[in-house]
């Protein structure tokens, strides 16, 4: 069974913010940050297989650093490197793919940057001929709730009339989770990591028609996978615009009536809770967390050159321009399970 890897979904923004009404044309784009690595697998000083998957989650404008993998003597290891987007903007992954299945002993992967603000990257790890990965008995329990609105609502970042909001439970043995988001006949991919589980990961994103979700083992090979066609909630807000995404107090939801729909100006104190987009709206997380398919953790190194968020501005249309056709390349018809 094939499996595409891909990256952490995100970008540095200050959180959603409310779009002002100054004219359109003031409106600042969204820059990405340098490019840095948020996280990678196999995690720090793990023992794993010869045969583990080696991902490098990234975020930011694209660069072209050295990355390689060495060995205990700082050899280098001959490896392939693949580079796969994610649906969220601006992040990606690059998988290390070596020539032969790995010798035991240990090893490194590094990622070095010619710029004086990006910060180095190194993760060490172990290989074990004798190891085994754990099996994925089931697939993960997966809820799918969906947030409309009368008019758009965003910042220069994001912007639209549509947010899903996706979580996924815990399987045992998952080292990682790979969820596809199908909207006609295209297929937007998102990767995140095990410690992920268990609380929403938004997205400003229009028209899905069905979400599936499978835990991946340390090789990448895919347990039983779950989908979803129906969201398990809807909520479609009139009138006065939510300064954010993903503030619905859910508890006083039951279903999807779109129909009929529940209406009004979201309470603020619900904004950010633990129940609704924990980890998802205006927070720092680690890989595979997002604010709307935004991650908002900035590298530890810091930045001279960081990307922002304009809160300016209506629809941003230049800037949204560009997003589609990021989009365009994001959209591609690959099925892992």
């Amino acid at each position: 069974m094939t499996m595409w890897s891909v990256g952490s979904g995100l970008a540095i923004c200050a959180g959603v913010m409310m779009a002002s009404v100054l004219p359109v044309q003031e409106a600042q784009a969204c820059d990405p940050a340098l490019e840095y690595v948020v996280d990678a697998l196999p995690a720090e000083d793990a023992v794993v297989a010869p045969d583990a998957q080696l991902l490098i989650f990234f975020n930011g404008a694209q660069d072209d650093p050295l990355v390689e993998l060495v060995n205990a003597a700082g050899e280098q290891v001959p490896v392939s490197v693949e580079r796969v987007n994610q649906a969220a903007f601006f992040g990606f992954v690059r998988e290390l793919l070596p020539e032969a299945p790995l010798a035991e002993g240990s090893y490194s992967i590094r990622v070095t940057y010619d710029d004086e603000f990006q910060e180095d990257f190194e993760r060490s790890f172990e290989v074990d001929a004798e190891h085994t990965w754990a099996p994925i008995e089931s697939a993960p329990e997966l809820t799918w709730y969906q947030e409309t609105y009368a008019e758009g609502t965003g910042n220069s970042c994001e912007w639209g009339d549509e947010y899903q909001m996706i979580r996924f439970g815990e399987v045992p043995g998952a080292i990682s989770y790979y969820v596809e988001l199908e909207r006609d006949d295209t297929i937007l991919e998102q990767r995140y990591l095990s410690d992920k589980a268990g609380m929403f990961h938004g997205f400003v994103m229009q028209d899905i028609d069905c979400v599936r979700v499978v835990a991946l083992g340390g090789d990448g090979g895919a347990g039983e996978s779950t989908e979803l066609c129906v969201p398990d909630k809807c909520n479609h807000f009139e009138g006065e615009m939510p300064f954010q995404f993903g503030t619905t107090d859910w508890d006083e939801v039951e279903g999807c009536e779109i129909e009929v729909p529940v209406e009004g100006d979201p309470d603020d104190s619900d904004a950010g809770s633990d129940d609704v987009g924990a980890g998802d709206v205006g927070s720092g997380a680690d890989a595979g967390s997002d604010a709307g398919g935004w991650d908002v953790e900035e590298p530890s190194g810091g930045s001279d050159d960081e990307g922002g968020c304009s809160s300016t501005g209506g629809a941003p249309g230049g800037m949204m321009a560009t997003a589609l056709a990021m989009f365009g390349l994001l959209w591609r018809r690959r099925r892992a399970f």
